[in-house]
């Protein structure tokens, strides 16, 4: 008959043995491309530095390999899931619409959809570019609700 306790036991200490084992370090960090068709294009300033983001996808989806007008838009980004990470276009033209990449990659960054933080978060990619796109006017397009203040 086994010990299942002692098994138990041998298992978690193997466990917290392998937790505890730092993985090596890769030799060259790579900055997240741009993938169209095999050119590798590097991203925009704005894109750089964000370790959430794995890179974009021009010209289908990273996950169904196709494009949907009808739900996909002209862009979306994968906030969880496999593809996570990943901002896809439907085109060159919608890559190189910063609006276009800093609205997705707001998504990324805070893993959310339209939603009161993601739209900070979009306002502040903008850097005052647009002064019309506004968190307000974010929330009247998109409806996403706030908070109610607590009344004692």
């Amino acid at each position: 008959m086994l010990n299942t306790k002692m098994m138990s036991q041998e298992l978690v200490k193997r466990l917290k043995q392998l937790m505890n084992t730092e993985l090596p370090k890769p030799k060259k960090k790579r900055k997240p491309l741009a993938e169209a068709e095999g050119l590798a294009k590097e991203l925009p300033d704005f894109m750089q530095g964000h370790k959430e983001l794995l890179g974009v996808h021009i010209g289908g989806c990273i996950v169904s390999g196709e494009w949907d007008d009808k739900t996909m838009g002209s862009a979306h980004a994968h906030c969880n899931g496999y593809g996570k990470g990943y901002i896809c276009c439907k085109s060159m033209k919608q890559f190189e619409k910063d609006t276009t990449m800093k609205h997705e990659l707001a998504h990324i960054l805070t893993g959310k959809g339209h939603v009161l933080g993601w739209a900070k978060c979009y306002v502040d990619l903008l850097n005052g570019d647009h002064k019309w796109l506004t968190v307000p006017w974010l929330k009247n397009k998109y409806g996403f609700k706030t908070r109610k203040k607590k009344t004692d």
